[in-house]
């Protein structure tokens, strides 16, 4: 059936090669021509090395908005966990804090990047928070600890704070998630 849809456009040479990535089969891409009978086996290699330049764009595509979605549904998370969630870098500072964070203590994120989510502990809280954090990122151990957050109200919210290394990327990296343990 499909010749004869090829030849009913009039093409006369035809190849297909597979778009591959490894052992998996991403689709096909054909090449048609009107004015031969057959592709010479530079011709061949040419289209070959085409399908292979498209198996890595569409690999790279596919890649890309798969990391799409999960970062979605990471953000979908997040904002589903009524105190929050985030990530530090290496070194201890805050690079991702997610909106229902933000919207409780109405700060922009700026303000809340780095070490500023501090300012929204009780001032007696701040030192023996920094030694804690410090400890646990020289360690690269767990951080699991109650936290009073001060809100948008001016009440505060004590708030189980937890994190786990992220080994994906670098051991002191956490990412923590807040939920109410009590007002």
């Amino acid at each position: 059936p499909r010749t004869e849809i090829i030849k009913a456009y009039g093409i006369q040479a035809y190849a297909c090669h597979p778009l591959m990535m490894g052992e998996r089969v991403l689709g096909t891409l054909s090449f048609g021509a009107r004015r031969r009978a057959s592709f010479s086996p530079d011709d061949l290699a040419l289209m070959k090395a085409v399908a292979d330049q498209v198996a890595i764009a569409m690999d790279r595509k596919l890649a890309e908005e798969a990391l799409q979605q999960s970062e979605a549904r990471y953000r979908a998370v997040g904002e589903l966990i009524p105190f929050g969630i985030w990530t530090a870098t290496p070194d201890g500072s805050w690079d991702y804090i997610s909106e229902s964070f933000l919207k409780m203590v109405d700060q922009p994120l700026e303000r809340c990047q780095g070490i500023g989510w501090m300012n929204f502990l009780p001032q007696e809280d701040i030192r023996p928070t920094i030694l804690a954090w410090q400890k646990c990122l020289h360690t690269g151990g767990f951080w699991d600890h109650e936290l009073k957050v001060k809100s948008v109200d001016g009440s505060y919210y004590t708030v189980l704070s937890r994190g786990v290394p992220l080994a994906e990327r670098l051991a002191a990296e956490l990412m923590a998630a807040y939920k109410l343990e009590g007002g």
